[in-house]
């Protein structure tokens, strides 16, 4: 099985390679970087390979070599099943850096970690990333690159998420967590807001922004979604329809785009937005004093917030009034998780702010 990858800079997901055959496999993305096994180091096709990103025309994959004995390094892109899109860029922020003391660079991090080569006090070497108690680097071995992992405190600097990701805190009920953020942008909505990259996926489908766990299917009980007001009423009136057998075909453009009402006022959206959560069995609590503190980055904007309780499940619905129209945010997950996802949730979308539209896209 895979070993699961700790918390860092650098995620996997476990994909197939073209076909049965090997490939070679490089320290570097470049052929003529150090190879480990003795210059020997290849994949056979047949076993699983985890996949870390691209870089030119390279892909970083972790694969095994025997039990508990792994190794991470670059296949040619042209290895890749033909039935898998190519990954991300890496896009490793580069930092210089200086080796503290003697220590050893592995490919095999996760595993028996065989050492790869050997780094000197005092040598130069490039940061790159890390993972867990590692960091990910770059150095010459004579004229030839080479990559691989050496213990974080064996440097003078420290590695930096890659290009289009910060670093954030927040502290749940399982105690601080480190969060690598991304950013999603809803240009239709002329929004963007920052999302844990790691624990969360955004989807925006042109109407709506949708935030929920990454790697859990169809679990609606865990999510954040941010609708325009009239987007919001339509969806509303839509549920209610269906519910009573009635027609659920909502008129669209000559291009089959959607069309929604006017945009509503902020005390008609809020009205609707009760009256559909009531509508539907919830029980009703204005939100108080915490209200002055969601959604920061408008802080002179009107905003009304209620709670909503049905059964075990909870909702967080907060009407807002900006410059580029109204919206309605909800997050909604189970009374268990109100100290987890609860708060990841509250987190992300504390981040939500207008797209400067020249500047952002």
């Amino acid at each position: 099985m895979p070993p699961i990858i700790p918390a860092g800079f650098m995620e996997a997901w476990e994909m197939g390679l073209g076909h049965s055959g090997t490939y070679p496999v490089y320290s570097a993305p470049d052929t003529a970087s150090l190879r480990g096994a003795r210059g020997r180091a290849a994949v056979n096709g047949k076993g699983w390979v985890q996949v870390f990103g691209r870089e030119g025309g390279f892909v970083l994959v972790q694969y095994a070599i025997a039990r508990g004995h792994f190794r991470i390094g670059y296949v040619t892109a042209s290895a890749m099943s033909e039935y898998w899109d190519l990954p991300q860029p890496l896009d490793f922020t580069r930092v210089s850096a200086k080796t503290l003391h003697n220590t050893k660079l592995t490919d095999d991090p996760l595993g028996q970690g065989h050492p790869l080569l050997s780094l000197k006090a005092g040598q130069e070497v490039t940061l790159l990333s890390k993972m867990g108690g590692f960091a990910y680097l770059e150095t010459k071995q004579g004229k030839r690159t080479a990559r691989g992992f050496a213990p974080l405190e064996a440097f003078d600097a420290m590695p930096q998420p890659a290009v289009g990701l910060r670093l954030a805190s927040l502290r749940t009920r399982e105690g601080e967590e480190e969060v690598l953020q991304k950013r999603a942008l809803a240009p239709r909505l002329g929004l963007s807001l920052w999302y844990d990259s790691q624990r969360l996926s955004a989807y925006e489908p042109g109407d709506s922004l949708s935030i929920g766990p990454k790697r859990i299917i169809n679990d609606d009980l865990k999510s954040l979604s941010i609708m325009p007001g009239q987007v919001a009423i339509n969806a509303y009136d839509w549920q209610q329809r269906y519910a009573a057998g009635e027609g659920i075909n909502s008129p669209v453009t000559e291009d089959d785009q959607p069309t929604y009402p006017p945009a509503p006022a902020l005390s008609e959206l809020v009205a609707h937005s009760k009256a559909h959560y009531t509508w539907d069995g919830w029980q009703l609590r204005e939100m108080g004093a915490e209200l002055a503190n969601r959604l920061p980055n408008f802080p002179h904007e009107a905003k009304t917030g209620f709670y909503a309780y049905k059964g075990q499940q909870v909702a967080q619905v907060i009407c807002l009034d900006t410059a580029r129209g109204s919206f309605v945010c909800t997050i909604a997950y189970p009374q268990e998780a109100a100290d987890t996802w609860g708060t990841r949730f509250v987190h992300t979308l504390n981040s939500l702010e207008l797209l400067k539209m020249d500047a952002d896209l």
